[in-house]
């Protein structure tokens, strides 16, 4: 698994050159990653959730409700064949985009790369959210004309013919 060092946008917004602009921000950090919204949007959307619910952002009472809000569910976590938990860098056997817990920390493994502020490759991987895919329709493959389920803004693959669905719809 490769490690992508980085801020998740917050070098935009704050100084993070050194030890000392770092600060305990690994959730914003890591949704930003994740979803793809603005540091800053995460930041002042957790701090709003925060107030009402009267838990502090890193809290995962609180950013859990807002992953949820956004779609992701959380799952248990990954494990070898023996039952043992897998280590962060072990997830890239796994595609998609995950936000992973370890020991107080959370952190961001996208299609197989890591991308946090710092290298957390060999800390086991406990609980993890991922994105929630939402069927809206089901066609046809026209190469093989299998029932393709199509799912929110997302290219489908046909499983059955492997290739990208060829679609028509199902009348």
């Amino acid at each position: 698994m490769r490690y992508n060092k980085s801020f998740g946008g917050r070098e935009k917004y704050f100084p993070t050159k050194y030890k000392k602009d770092r600060t305990n921000d690994c959730v914003i950090r890591a949704i930003s990653h994740a979803t793809g919204i603005d540091y800053k949007t995460v930041f002042q959307d957790l701090l709003d959730l925060s107030w009402k619910t009267g838990h502090l952002p890193d809290e995962e009472r609180c950013y859990g409700e807002y992953l949820k809000f956004l779609g992701w569910k959380k799952h248990k976590p990954f494990r070898k064949a023996n039952n043992r938990l897998l280590k962060v860098g072990q997830i890239q056997e796994h595609s998609g985009t995950f936000l992973v817990h370890t020991s107080s920390h959370l952190t961001c493994v996208k299609d197989g790369e890591l991308y946090d502020s710092w290298d957390c490759r060999k800390a086991s991987a406990y609980s993890y959210y991922q994105k929630e895919r939402n069927t809206i329709a089901t066609i046809n493959c026209k190469n093989c004309n299998t029932p393709t389920p199509i799912e929110d803004s997302i290219d489908e693959w046909c499983k059955d013919c492997n290739k990208i669905a060829l679609l028509e719809e199902v009348a």
